[in-house]
């Protein structure tokens, strides 16, 4: 999953960093690696789906929401707010480890 600008170190950093997130919140070793997948997809995505004028931090954040919600909101047995929790801790992890986003 090489993406523009970014290369499979740093994909690789990201994916471990993002693991140690979720296993500090306790989450399922194994739930956590999808949820880890999905999330760098649409994090490292974002620039194409969004309009330059459009991109703030707090904007990136949400659409990573959107993109786990896309992917697992159809499961019933998620608590309410679950994923907004866990997009809010990734986005924080990834915006301060992530890659610069291209302009």
């Amino acid at each position: 999953m090489v993406r523009r600008g970014v290369s499979e170190e740093q994909i690789a950093v990201l994916r471990a960093g993002l693991l140690d997130v979720a296993r500090a919140g306790t989450w399922d070793p194994e739930g956590a690696a999808g949820l880890v997948d999905v999330a760098l997809r649409r994090w490292l995505t974002f620039e194409r789906r969004s309009r330059p004028n459009k991109r703030s931090p707090e904007l990136h954040v949400l659409d990573l929401r959107r993109g786990l919600e896309q992917q697992y909101g159809s499961n019933l047995y998620l608590e309410p707010g679950w994923l907004t929790h866990v997009a809010k801790r990734f986005g924080e992890y990834l915006l301060t480890a992530g890659p610069e986003p291209e302009r």
